[in-house]
């Protein structure tokens, strides 16, 4: 399934995409805008891949996720998204190109696409993997914090966005988590997990890809919140909060020096949310999460596709 992606890729460096065997009707988005791809920015812009970092191919469903850095005028974009194919020809393909922080809401790490923590390419013992199922209910508890099961997180599991490790200021996840703030720490990486507070969805979200030899599975969810200012020792911008968090984000401001610095009014927007997750031995191994930023209440036209 990993050529697929590679020549939707190479389509977009040639400026063509004529290029792809698509079905004689198919479905395509760019950004949550439905779109012929030959109106497509990405067919008009993306001059190199710099690397194809991340593939989940579903062969039951015919899915394939994918992320991957590519470069357009010699700047860094982060794609991602979602292709269907069938009898080898592609009916659907959904797009997404982060090319900023403020397109992915805060977290934006290009460079570090090539080079995933270890857990990421470990390869799985056959006892230790997941059946399809389980990673199917996994895949649909990462948003259903109401769900019978529970998921124990591995030491070493960290979390990712939009193409690497997360790393906080300690005084905001501190504050964000309602513990005794320090007076002075380093940044450090926030621990992965399918943590209590997190966006939910009644449905459970939407399973997109299975892929059980490596043991990951990818949902999706469109989550309502706030793009609020973010503001630390070292750092006045700003941030996308989940509705669901912003009382906890507001406790982080609270510790904020605000005096002589214009701070980005509170405001509220949406984002369209790939929730990444490797899980094997019991545990959950490690989290990817790849976002892009929608206008407040923006949903997209694939808002109920999922696997099964």
């Amino acid at each position: 399934m990993e050529k697929h992606v590679q020549a939707l890729l190479d389509s977009m460096v040639a400026h063509d995409p004529g290029r792809l065997p698509l079905a004689a009707r198919y479905a395509a988005t760019e950004d949550s805008r439905p779109s012929a791809l030959a109106l497509m920015t990405a067919w008009r812009t993306v001059t190199a891949v710099r690397c194809l970092s991340q593939v989940v191919a579903d062969d039951q469903a015919g899915t394939v996720v994918f992320a991957a850095a590519v470069e357009e005028a010699g700047s860094p974009t982060i794609v991602f998204g979602r292709i269907k194919v069938e009898a080898e020809v592609f009916t659907e393909i959904e797009l997404y190109l982060d090319r900023s922080r403020a397109d992915s809401g805060f977290v934006y790490l290009p460079d570090q696409m090539a080079e995933l923590p270890e857990v990421w390419t470990r390869e799985i013992d056959p006892s230790q993997r997941a059946t399809r199922e389980e990673l199917v209910a996994l895949g649909r508890a990462i948003y259903d914090t109401d769900g019978a099961l529970e998921y124990e997180t591995a030491d070493q599991c960290v979390l990712l966005e939009i193409g690497g490790v997360v790393f906080e200021d300690a005084k905001y996840l501190a504050a964000l988590q309602g513990r005794e703030v320090p007076e002075d720490t380093e940044p450090s990486p926030v621990g992965g997990g399918l943590w209590p507070g997190r966006p939910v969805d009644p449905t459970g979200g939407q399973v997109l890809a299975v892929d059980v030899e490596h043991g990951v599975v990818v949902s999706r969810l469109t989550v309502d919140g706030y793009v609020c200012p973010y503001v630390v020792d070292h750092e006045n911008s700003s941030c996308f909060v989940p509705e669901i968090m912003i009382d906890a984000h507001q406790r982080t401001l609270d510790i904020a020096d605000l005096t002589g610095r214009s701070v980005l009014q509170q405001m509220p927007a949406s984002a369209t949310t790939y929730e990444m997750v490797r899980f094997f031995g019991g545990r959950v191994q490690g989290m990817h999460r790849y976002i892009q930023l929608q206008a407040a209440g923006g949903r997209s036209p694939w808002s109920r596709t999922q696997v099964r």
